[in-house]
């Protein structure tokens, strides 16, 4: 079912946190006004994410429509990104000060910022 979380993390929220999070659908998950509308990410966060599926999720006002870490370090292997939305940076994924992700054999596909699209437009 979709999910909606009014700051950040609209699917999940990891503080200082280490889960597995192993063959799932995030999917249809908002972030209203804030960063990471599938999983955000916080305060050295270090979840193992695998074999997972991001679709449809939107950070509505910020960073990170799939996944958003600020200083977290991520491991995420065998996932699939696809058509999740962020209104300024990383539709599918997004990495804040002091993030160091490990993504390993990972597929992206139809993601995007609105920011980037709202100054194409105005550049054209």
């Amino acid at each position: 079912a979709p999910s909606s979380g009014l700051i950040d993390g609209g699917g999940i929220y990891c503080d200082d946190s280490s889960p597995t999070i192993a063959n799932c659908i995030i999917a249809d998950s908002n972030a209203d006004d804030g960063n990471g509308g599938g999983i955000y990410c916080t305060n050295s966060a270090s979840p193992t994410i695998i074999n997972c599926i991001f679709s449809n999720n939107s950070a509505g006002s910020s960073k990170g429509g799939g996944l958003c870490n600020n200083s977290s370090s991520p491991n995420v292997t065998n996932c699939i990104f696809i058509n999740n939305t962020a209104y300024s940076w990383g539709g599918g994924i997004s990495n804040l000060a002091g993030s160091s992700p490990v993504i390993t054999n990972c597929i992206f596909s139809e993601n995007y910022f609105k920011m980037r699209m709202f100054f194409f437009k105005i550049l054209q």
